[in-house]
């Protein structure tokens, strides 16, 4: 429960700085509505490279590990 409250505080902190960051360059609320809630709209190449690698990350790990522990177990080796 300690840690679900910590990642849900930082998480409204992040959120609270990225709003404060957008009204100090001076965007109108119509403008920080719309930047916060499509998120991807903002997004650059690089940003995309990395999510794609992240998620690459995240997919691909367990199934390497399945792949791995699936060959061991028909070699008869625990």
């Amino acid at each position: 429960m300690k840690i679900t409250c910590i990642v849900m505080l930082l998480f409204i902190f992040s959120i609270g700085t990225n709003v404060f960051m957008d009204i100090g360059i001076g965007m109108r609320s119509s403008q920080l509505l719309k930047h916060h809630l499509n998120l991807f709209w903002t997004m650059g190449a690089g940003e995309y490279i990395m999510l794609i690698f992240f998620f690459g990350i995240i997919i691909g790990q367990p199934i390497y590990y399945n792949m791995n522990n699936k060959a061991r177990n028909e070699d008869g080796s625990n």
